[in-house]
């Protein structure tokens, strides 16, 4: 399993913006993921909500991969990430960036 959002744990999200093609999280220590495959946000109550707003300052408390999901929790509330290849929207579902070191893709 790609164990490169490791390096976001305890990060906390300095902004979030979506448009038509992606959601972009930045991160502090100068970490950005984009993400283009589908996505949700969900809320301690399960609700679903899309406004990218919701994780900002939040930091990255923890992180469960599957081959078909990765979910990102941010003190209670979960960015889930589809991999699966039906939702996949680009030539890449995500990016982790940072200057310096490789990319990494999923």
């Amino acid at each position: 399993m790609n164990r490169h959002l490791d390096k976001l744990m305890g990060a906390k999200v300095s902004f979030a913006v979506r448009d038509d093609c992606a959601l972009m999280v930045v991160f502090e220590r100068d970490y950005a993921l984009a993400i283009f495959n589908h996505w949700c946000l969900k809320n301690a109550k399960n609700e679903i909500g899309g406004d990218s707003l919701l994780i900002k300052g939040k930091m990255l408390s923890s992180l469960k991969e599957s081959p078909e999901f990765r979910n990102l929790n941010f003190e209670g509330i979960e960015l889930s990430v589809d991999l699966r290849d039906f939702a996949r929207a680009g030539p890449e579902a995500m990016v982790l960036y940072k200057s310096g070191i490789p990319l990494a893709f999923w």
